[in-house]
């Protein structure tokens, strides 16, 4: 006799792409409580687990996914999800960096990186160094979170800096 357990999910809607597949639309499918405050799974902390698959439910499908984290290019959520669904809240960020990021297929965004805390003197790259294989962004439509394995360069649009960076160094060096 065979037996299945049922775990119960909460499903965050999605537009999900991978390589060399069209993006397509479902749910992700996140664990209801994760610790001891009855907080859920985020989208964010399922792409950054240890996990080597994650569930995802194909709306032209009622069968259930699991796909290989590393091959998912990007998540798209459309500002109409709750924050408490995306992201954790010990994840509120201070710093922002208005950025064009290139993926590895030539397709291109301009979006909005934000990380570290109030008071935080962590760079840019410092953050996009980190052991976290996705990263939070936000688009016009809303949240992308994207594979930095996907990423073929990241160009940062602000030009505050690099007037900043020429007055420190006197040649205007990167």
């Amino acid at each position: 006799m065979k037996y299945s357990v049922v775990i119960l999910k909460l499903r965050v809607a999605v537009h999900l792409s991978q390589p060399r597949l069209d993006p397509r639309d479902g749910w992700m499918l996140l664990f209801p409580h994760i610790d001891d405050s009855g907080r859920a799974e985020t989208v964010l902390e399922l792409l950054n687990s240890d996990r080597l698959v994650v569930p995802f439910l194909e709306w032209s499908d009622s069968s259930v996914l699991l796909l290989v984290r590393e091959n998912i290019d990007w998540v798209a959520i459309g500002a109409d999800v709750p924050g408490e669904m995306v992201f954790p809240p010990d994840r509120k960020s201070a710093l922002s960096e208005r950025v064009e990021i290139s993926f590895i297929d030539e397709r291109r965004i301009e979006a909005t990186i934000r990380w570290g805390e109030i008071g935080s003197h962590v760079r840019l790259s410092d953050f996009l160094d980190s052991r976290d294989l996705f990263v939070l962004v936000e688009a016009g439509f809303g949240t992308l979170i994207v594979n930095k394995r996907r990423i073929r360069q990241i160009r940062i649009l602000n030009s505050g800096n690099l007037s900043e960076l020429q007055s420190t160094n006197g040649a205007g060096r990167r």
